[in-house]
Formats: C-alpha cells, structure tokens, sequence
C-alpha cells in the first residue's frame, strides 16, 4: 500500500534518489485549503508506471507502465529518448541507481488507484463537490503506439471500479468523455487526446456542475471566459482560413 511521508526528511530521501522527482512532487495546492468543487481527471491513471521504494514501500509513479524503467531492455530507449521521458534527462547512472532501490508494481487490480481516492475524498470532506474525469471506453481505431493499444478495456476496468466506488457518495460526479465522443474524428493522436469541440462540450457541463454550488462567482467568471475564449478561437480560424486562400 501507500504510505504517508511524515518528515520533511523522509521526503528529501525520496527526492534525492528518484531521478525524475524534484521540490514540488511531494507537496499539493489540496494542502491546508478548502474547495467547492475539485476536478480530476483520471486519464493518466490507466497507464501509469510506479515504482515502490524497496526498503520503505513508499511508491511513486511515472511515465507509462508498458515501458518499465527498470527493465533493461527499455533503459537506452529511456536515455536515447525513443520513449517519452517527460524532459527527465536519464543516464545509465541514475536509472541503474534508481533500480536498485526501487521495483515496478502493478495497479491492474486498480486498488492503488481506489485507495488513492479515499484519501482524497476523507480529505476533501463532504462540503466539497468531487468531479472525477473518466476515460473514454469506446476504441482509437486510428494508429497508435504499443502502448496504447487496447486503452479502452483499461479504461472501462478502471471506470468500474470508479463506479462502484462513488456510489452512495453524493458529492461526487463522474462525468465520462464518451458522452462527447460521437465519431473517430472527436480523437487526435490516443484515445487520452481530443478535438477542441470535446472540450468545449466539457467545459460547458463543468460550468453547470458549478452553478449547482452556493458560489456563483465561478459561475458567472467560467461562462465569460468561456464565450470569449470560443469567440478569440474561432476568429483565430477565420483568419486563418483567409489568409490560406491568399
């Protein structure tokens, strides 16, 4: 399981010997603060790799779990960049020094992620509004690397779990990315990645899941940068169009 870091010490520790880490990984705006509404999304969750700390059991993640950091055969692929290393420059050094104190373990059975979410949510309190982002289930039938081949079925057993979890629990939302996904066209490059018009449509459900909570300041805020942020948009392919034709 998880556990707390409860020293400033035990998180320079972490800090120290974890390559990819730095200052702010072990610290969080949720911290000492209280909101109406929280969003998160839990996109990222099916394709994390982590890594737990063999002599504590501390566990951090990174990058994507098809590409094990401390498997030998993905460590050049790691230092040449041939997998995204999310501007962490590797050595043979560090990853080798990083593997010896840490092991990759599996989040198939999705209980780090359900454990992570009880945190959350005793930590937020029943006065603030939990909106959980969910996967799109419907299948990237463009070309796609390994890696997210078969996304779909992560996501749609990871969404169960989420499912069953918020249940009897008003104070949260689930809102899935389906609800916008009408054809092939709504995705990009994954099945994580999507046209403006999804998150267009998003942003407007958000909005209204907003206006549900006693402060409308975020209310009336959201729907004007909404409507000017659409309007600078489309001028901005307006323009472009024009000056194709030129």
């Amino acid at each position: 399981e998880n556990l707390d870091l409860d020293t400033e010490e035990e998180k320079e520790e972490i800090i120290a010997e974890v390559p990819f880490s730095d200052k702010k990984m072990l610290s969080t705006s949720l911290q000492n603060r209280k909101f109406d509404v929280v969003v998160l999304s839990m996109l990222t969750d099916g394709n994390l790799g982590i890594y737990r700390q063999i002599k504590n059991g501390w566990e951090v993640a990174y990058g994507e779990k098809y590409y094990d950091l401390t498997e030998e055969k993905n460590k050049e692929k790691y230092i040449n960049n041939e997998i995204a290393t999310l501007g962490v420059k590797f050595t043979r050094e560090t990853i080798d020094e990083f593997s010896k104190k840490y092991k990759y373990v599996d989040n198939g059975d999705w209980r780090k992620t359900i454990n992570n979410l009880d945190k959350i949510y005793d930590y937020l309190g029943s006065n603030t509004k939990l909106i959980l982002l969910l996967g799109s289930e419907q299948k990237f039938e463009k070309k796609c690397s390994d890696s997210y081949k078969g996304r779909e079925t992560e996501h749609q057993k990871l969404n169960s779990s989420i499912r069953k979890w918020a249940q009897n629990k008003d104070n949260v939302k689930l809102i899935c990315y389906d609800k916008y996904i009408k054809k092939q066209t709504d995705y990009i490059d994954t099945i994580n990645h999507f046209e403006k018009k999804v998150y267009y449509d998003l942003a407007r459900d958000l909005i209204e899941e907003f206006s549900k909570i006693k402060s409308t300041d975020i209310t009336l805020k959201s729907k004007k940068f909404l409507f000017i942020s659409t309007l600078i948009q489309k001028m901005r392919m307006i323009k472009s169009k024009i000056l194709r034709r030129k």
